[in-house]
């Protein structure tokens, strides 16, 4: 099956989608606005292909437990998080109040390969590519994604950049603690500022633990 023409949202995919897999309702689509001008079914089962949809429009996954939230990933932090907050459900040391988990950068990709359906062009199925700065096209660590998403050859090497930045987003992750009385109304895809090592760093919030721990 596929969607050709003028386009639809990808809310209306995602919610079809979520009617083909059986849990219509449980992801809130009223902020996934971009248009789609072709997605292939064929080429993905249904919940993937809504992975592969949020991928591409680099949407945000906001876990709420019984619903998710899909919408446009946010950039701006909505406040500065106090220093001597952190930390406030035990009394670790103060070096322990914010975990961290890096990845090595020999497991991230110098390179991502996206395979689409490029409708608009000579053949049914065409490849783009992103590359980290300074390597080529001979450069090794590829990372393969295959959509089901229709695009231009603009559109997908677009694509192909975004999917890399938000691969090279995941290579670190934090965990810290917070009074629920000062911190209660953050909620999964806010992005808050704190200090670490003299600079202001920007985090988004993963998941919320229970009253006080944050994943970001």
């Amino acid at each position: 099956a596929a969607v050709d023409g003028d386009g639809v949202t990808v809310k209306r995919i995602v919610d079809d989608l979520q009617d083909r897999a059986g849990i219509s309702g449980y992801i809130d689509t009223d902020d996934a606005l971009d248009v789609v001008t072709g997605f292939r079914l064929d080429r993905a089962t249904s919940l993937s292909a809504i992975e592969d949809l949020a991928t591409i429009f680099d949407y945000d996954f906001a876990d709420f437990g019984a619903k998710h939230i899909l919408r446009p990933r946010v950039e701006t932090p909505i406040l500065e998080i106090d220093l001597d907050d952190m930390g406030a459900d035990v009394g670790k040391p103060k070096r322990d109040w914010l975990s961290y988990r890096i990845s090595s950068v020999t497991d991230l990709p110098k390179r991502v390969e996206v395979s689409f359906a490029d409708t608009r062009g000579d053949y049914e199925n065409n490849i783009a590519y992103a590359f980290f700065p300074g390597d080529s096209v001979k450069g090794n660590r590829t990372a393969r994604v295959s959509t089901s998403v229709s695009m231009t050859v603009t559109e997908a090497k677009a694509a192909a950049y975004r999917i890399m930045a938000a691969m090279y987003r995941k290579m670190m992750a934090a965990k810290t603690s917070l009074p629920i009385h000062k911190y209660g109304h953050l909620t999964p895809g806010d992005v808050v500022q704190f200090t670490d090592t003299g600079d202001l760093t920007n985090w988004k919030i993963e998941a919320v633990q229970g009253a006080y721990a944050l994943d970001f």
